[in-house]
């Protein structure tokens, strides 16, 4: 995604850290570890997050629907800062795929 293309370590860092302040999960140990594919398959750059249920204060973190809230929390925050949205990205490369095989199909 465009908007990562700049980002420094702290700009990821502090993507991390405000996703994971909105999924309540602030107080737990975790650690982000920014990803990008390999020398094989390239992908865009993005953040994988390995949490602790367990907060420091021995509070049990609730997972259900965590799917959801991971997802509301990412839109939220690619929202506040102008990013393109998942839903937006999925659209954009359908309308792709749609188009090289309408392209393949009038070559037959």
């Amino acid at each position: 995604i465009e908007e990562s293309a700049t980002f420094t370590d702290a700009d990821w860092a502090e993507l991390g850290n405000d996703f994971m302040q909105r999924m309540g999960l602030a107080n737990h140990q975790y650690i982000i570890i920014r990803h990008s594919g390999t020398e094989s398959k390239k992908e865009q750059a993005h953040l994988h997050i390995l949490a602790n249920r367990v907060s420091l204060s021995g509070e049990l973190y609730r997972d259900n629907w965590i799917g959801k809230k991971a997802t509301e929390a990412a839109n939220a925050i690619a929202k506040e800062r102008n990013f393109v949205q998942s839903q937006d990205i999925g659209k954009v490369n359908k309308a792709e795929i749609k188009e090289a095989m309408d392209g393949v199909l009038k070559k037959m």
